[in-house]
């Protein structure tokens, strides 16, 4: 069985270093340590030797882009919610549910 072929890049949030799939390359990817999503691209090494990635691990951008992470799962989370509500009282409206 073949390996994978893999890049490597750290979490833009978390700065967790991940091994990601080449086929992902380019996709929305999540981090497995703090489930933030990202874009799956080789950015932080393709810079020229000697000229770093900028560096945003301070803790207040750490933790506001958690807090952003945790707010789009929660709409996510409502949206499907009020989505299957709404199709509870389009079925209620139908008489096809017992009250």
């Amino acid at each position: 069985m073949q390996r994978a072929i893999r890049f490597h890049r750290n979490c833009p949030t978390c700065g967790r270093p991940l091994h990601i799939p080449i086929d992902l390359y380019g996709k929305l990817v999540r981090c497995h340590g703090c489930n933030a999503e990202f874009r799956a691209t080789g950015e932080e090494t393709s810079r020229p030797m000697g000229q770093q990635a900028p560096q945003h691990n301070t803790l207040d951008f750490r933790v506001d882009s958690l807090l952003a992470a945790a707010e789009r799962q929660l709409e996510e989370k409502m949206d499907r919610h009020c989505q299957d509500a709404g199709n509870g009282m389009r079925a209620l409206r139908r008489g096809t549910i017992n009250r």
